[in-house]
């Protein structure tokens, strides 16, 4: 079985952005249930990973080249492969880099040589780039770092596979009430969201809503419609019936919505997470007296479509795009305009990153290669 070794000189809670790959690495491995070995100067606080602490790997330490080959060799004993981070092409530590360069000769296992920086690239930098073990496979977090890795160091490019990191962490300010509504509704990061900030009440034209989206699912979108749905105080029983009503008609058009504000009371930072997560912030009500949410909405700024109403022009002014409100088609032609710029499309990208590194990550590992027995081998 896979078991990978990932070193660099150091791991979280160091904050950086090698740290913060390193760490995706890990949460991914272990997800596809590999083992994983973090090998670095110092304790990681990552959870589920075999921990091997070498203070000698950090670039302050003054260290033995002999010594270094021997805790490494201790380090490897039972993995089948071993990702370096920057140690092949960062000057940071040249006993390390040494080791390194022998041990990839001698050792039989899988050494990838992750690439995030490139010294002999930098204006920073003067000297010699060493010559790189030959039998290392590249990987570059972008192509710039492909080119710089042809460059500097003679690898061909088409040998050098990217891999771009992901966002670490899609959405640190979420709290447990919003994932709980985002998840149980069946979205997933990099998928389109829309959410409508809206009591259940006539006025808001919330069947339309649902049939506009619907539009959207022939343009091959897959949207996700939060209606936040909190009750009229006043009209229990008709926000009862068009919860209902909705909840029907989507699953007739085969849209996923979530009302959330019909199970439990709805709290503003609930409300406020769900708008920080939208791709679009939808009003379609017929008619408004204001239209608080949009000012909600720009604030965090959220894309707005709402309904052509003269009040929302009053309070959106030219920040929001406008569907006539009595046509659902001219709703997914807006909201369509709004879900496609390339703002919005780039944000979907980055918001998926995560599900798409942890993919080439696990690919990456199951590639194979032979557990090393150690010392003796």
């Amino acid at each position: 079985m896979e078991r990978i070794a990932i070193l660099h000189f150091t791991a979280p809670p160091a904050i950086g952005g090698v740290e913060s790959v390193l760490a995706a690495q890990a949460i991914a491995l272990r997800g596809a249930g590999i083992p994983v070995r973090i090998i670095a100067a110092e304790q990681t606080n990552l959870p589920d990973v075999e921990r091997v602490v070498i203070p000698d790997l950090h670039p302050s330490r003054a260290a033995e080249p002999a010594d270094l080959d021997r805790l490494l060799r201790e380090a490897l004993t039972g993995c089948t492969a071993c990702w370096v981070h920057n140690a092949f092409t960062v000057y940071l530590h040249p006993p390390l880099t040494a080791a390194l360069c022998r041990l990839a000769a001698e050792v039989p296992i899988r050494w990838v040589a992750w690439c995030e920086d490139v010294s002999a690239a930098s204006a920073f930098w003067s000297g010699e780039a060493p010559l790189l073990p030959r039998r290392l496979r590249h990987v570059a977090i972008s192509d710039q770092r492909r080119r710089d890795l042809a460059r500097h160091h003679g690898v061909p490019e088409h040998e050098v596979t990217v891999i771009s990191p992901p966002l670490s962490s899609p959405w640190p300010a979420l709290g447990a009430d919003a994932r709980s509504i985002l998840g149980g509704a069946g979205w997933a990061p990099g998928e389109p969201l829309i959410v409508i900030p809206s009591k259940l009440l006539p006025h808001k034209n919330l069947p339309y809503a649902v049939r506009a989206v619907a539009g959207l699912l022939a343009d091959d979108f897959t949207p996700t419609l939060i209606i936040t749905g909190a009750a009229s105080p006043h009209e229990e029983d008709v926000s009862a019936c068009l919860a209902g009503e909705l909840h029907g008609l989507a699953a007739s058009l085969q849209v996923p919505l979530g009302i959330p504000g019909t199970r439990s009371a709805l709290t503003r930072h609930a409300m406020h997470d769900l708008l920080l997560a939208a791709d679009v912030a939808f009003l379609p009500s017929l008619e408004e007296g204001f239209g608080l949410p949009i000012l909600e909405a720009l604030a965090l700024r959220v894309p707005l479509v709402c309904s052509d109403i003269p009040v929302f022009h009053d309070v959106a002014g030219d920040s929001a795009l406008f569907a006539d409100p009595m046509r659902p088609d001219d709703g997914t032609r807006v909201l369509a305009q709004a879900l496609n710029s390339a703002a919005a499309r780039r944000r979907r990208q980055i918001l998926a990153s995560a599900g798409r590194f942890a993919r080439e990550v696990v690919a990456l590992a199951r590639e194979g290669s032979v557990a090393f027995r150690g010392q003796g081998e």
